[in-house]
C-alpha cells in the first residue's frame, strides 16, 4: 500500500483505509443532517397541527417529544403519534374525532418522514438487525443508545466488512 491509502496512527500503526474513512464520515454526516432536518420539520408540523389546529395545551411538549423520537426507527414514530392522540382523546375539551384525526395525520407525517430519511440514507441493515441493535443499545446506553443505535451498528458493519483477516472471509 505504501501508506497512501491507509491512515496512519503513530500508536497503533496502519489503521483504516482512507477511502473508507472518507465515505464513512460523509455518510454519517449525511445521516445526521437528514435526520436533524426531518426532526425539525416534524417539530414544526406537529407544533402547527397541535397548537393552531387542535389547540392542545401540551403542544410544545408533544412537538419536542415527537422530534426527538423521530430519531428512533420504528418505535419512535408510533410513540410520537399515539401520545398526543391519546391526550386529545382523554381531554374532555376535545371531541373524540379530534384524537382520531390527529392520530392519522401524525402517523402519516412520522411515517412519511421516516421513509424520507431511509430513502436519503441507505442503511442496508436488515430490519431484524435494526430492532436487535435498538434493543441492545437501549440496554447499554438507555434513550441515547436507542437514538444512536442505527448509525453505530451501520458503522460497525462497514468497519467489519473491510477487515482483512482470513477468518473474516469464511462463509463467502
Amino acid at each position: 500500500n505504501g501508506g497512501e491509502t491507509v491512515e496512519r496512527d503513530d500508536r497503533f500503526g496502519p489503521s483504516v483505509p482512507l477511502e473508507m474513512t472518507r465515505s464513512l464520515r460523509s455518510a454519517l454526516q449525511n445521516y445526521i443532517v437528514v435526520r436533524t432536518g426531518v426532526a425539525l420539520g416534524l417539530f414544526l408540523f406537529t407544533s402547527l397541527l397541535l397548537g393552531s389546529f387542535f389547540f392542545a395545551d401540551l403542544w410544545l411538549l408533544f412537538s419536542t417529544l415527537g422530534a426527538f423520537l423521530s430519531f428512533v426507527p420504528f418505535f419512535g414514530s408510533f410513540l410520537a403519534s399515539v401520545a398526543p392522540a391519546l391526550y386529545l382523546y382523554l381531554d374532555p375539551d376535545h371531541p373524540a374525532a379530534h384524537s382520531i384525526l390527529a392520530l392519522v395525520l401524525l402517523l402519516l407525517a412520522h411515517l412519511g418522514s421516516s421513509l424520507l430519511a431511509r430513502a436519503q440514507f441507505k442503511v442496508e441493515l436488515h430490519p431484524a438487525v435494526v430492532l436487535a441493535a435498538i434493543l441492545f443499545w437501549w440496554i447499554v446506553w438507555g434513550i441515547p443508545g436507542a437514538i444512536v443505535a442505527v448509525p453505530v451498528t451501520w458503522t460497525l458493519r462497514l468497519l467489519l466488512e473491510n477487515v482483512d483477516h482470513p477468518v473474516a472471509g469464511w462463509g463467502y
